[in-house]
């Protein structure tokens, strides 16, 4: 991706994330060549909620079972963004305060995204994509 850092855009790409994302898909896969592996089921729970704040907090719940989950809280960075045609594209940074299992804190490397319609894809989508809808 071409780096961005028009703070207009910048601006707008954070405006357009605040909210609750629902959890539509979790997918990850070892290289390009492998098959998408739903990685918390084929309807997975889970919500993202971006606050004007700049806090953002997740939680997924394992899957096929309720006493298992992931989930973290911190602050969030818009550090990339561009408009192509109708997709809003950047990359939003997870700082996180706050994580379970502990493991989620060597997980903190930008987030590439994409945003148009009411959906945020979050991930490279070659080797991870997290598919939400807006709530």
């Amino acid at each position: 991706m071409r780096r961005v850092t028009d703070p207009a855009t910048i601006e707008e790409a954070r405006r357009q994330l605040l909210g609750a994302w629902e959890l539509v898909a979790f997918e990850d896969r070892p290289t390009e060549s492998d098959a998408w592996t739903q990685t918390y089921g084929p309807d997975p729970a889970g919500l993202i909620s971006y606050d004007a704040s700049g806090t953002v907090a997740t939680i997924v719940p394992a899957a096929g079972s309720i006493d298992e989950l992931v989930a973290y809280y911190g602050a969030f960075r818009v550090t990339e963004a561009r408009v192509d045609g109708d997709v809003l594209r950047g990359v939003v940074e997870h700082h996180m305060e706050i994580a379970f299992p502990a493991w989620l804190f060597d997980e903190e490397p930008p987030r590439p995204f994409e945003l148009s319609d009411g959906r945020l894809v979050l991930g490279d989508q070659r080797t991870a994509r997290r598919i939400l809808r807006r709530r």
